[in-house]
């Protein structure tokens, strides 16, 4: 998981659940809670105009990879409108895929 995250910069929940476990599952939740929590994955939510957004992910670490502390920099959020482009993107490639 930590490694789709890698390469797509940031992915939503319904994105992760897709390409880990191809169907909707608890897993999947509890899988995204545990690397939140354990400090490996930042989460957050764009603006909704009713209710509230699914949740977006994007890597913070990848030391329990192999990698030394600090060779891995997060991707900076500067724009939501940005996050938003790129979550797009990465639906379309799933999509084709």
């Amino acid at each position: 998981m930590m490694l789709l995250l890698y390469e797509a910069n940031y992915l939503s929940a319904s994105q992760m659940t897709l390409l880990g476990w191809r169907r909707e599952s608890d897993a999947a939740g509890k899988r995204l809670r545990r690397l939140h929590d354990s400090g490996h994955i930042d989460k957050f939510r764009g603006p909704a105009a009713t209710g509230s957004s699914e949740w977006n992910y994007r890597l913070i670490t990848l030391t329990q990879h192999g990698l030394a502390e600090g060779a891995y920099r997060p991707v900076e959020l500067h724009s939501i409108a940005y996050t938003e482009h790129d979550l797009q993107l990465a639906g379309l490639v799933i999509h084709i895929a």
